[in-house]
């Protein structure tokens, strides 16, 4: 695993009903009054929280676990080589990849409440690309879910919404492919 690096509060792009209260966060413990009045309390046939604390039996969490809510990470730069998808030459990848990382950034740079409609513009781009073969649509996509959470996106519309507007850009896109490159001149 990485150097230490707290979790922060996620929730939204997990499952439904998961979300991770890490750093910032607030813990549940048993006496805490909730918000109706009514408090927390031990579960019968478990040990409590500070039996638990004084006997170091608290479990640590497992590194798998932690990379499962870590959020997830925007790959731009070098690291976008993963997706290419073998076809084209490497001009066209070339020109593609940097489509891709332009995408991401005006998605990222995207003003709150245009943020939907730039999504589904640079999908309906990137579905332009993925026709011809010069990015992998499941690659793309994964960029896509990635920059749509860091820019709050999923936060504000959900994970549903989010990759609806994906699959329907993208669909949109692949139906007319980018024209060929035009040679340059030299």
């Amino acid at each position: 695993m990485q150097p230490y690096e707290p979790l922060t509060n996620r929730e939204g792009d997990l499952p439904e009903g998961v979300n991770v209260r890490g750093s910032g966060g607030f813990a549940i413990a048993p006496f805490c009054v909730r918000p109706d009045g009514k408090s927390y309390h031990n579960v019968a046939g478990h040990p409590n929280l500070i039996t638990s604390f004084k006997a170091g039996t608290i479990p640590i969490v497992p590194d798998w676990l932690i990379e499962i809510v870590r959020k997830p990470t925007i790959c731009v730069g070098s690291q976008v080589t993963s997706v290419r998808s073998g076809d084209g030459n490497k001009r066209e990848y070339a020109w593609a990849v940097a489509a891709l990382q332009h995408c991401m950034t005006d998605l990222a740079n995207c003003p709150i409440g245009h943020r939907n409609n730039v999504l589904n513009a640079v999908s309906y781009r990137l579905g332009r690309i993925v026709s011809r073969g010069w990015l992998d649509r499941k690659q793309v996509e994964s960029q896509l879910h990635a920059a749509a959470y860091h820019c709050g996106l999923i936060a504000d519309h959900g994970i549903r919404a989010v990759h609806a507007t994906i699959a329907s850009g993208l669909n949109a896109g692949i139906k007319l492919p980018v024209p060929d490159l035009q040679e340059r001149g030299r």
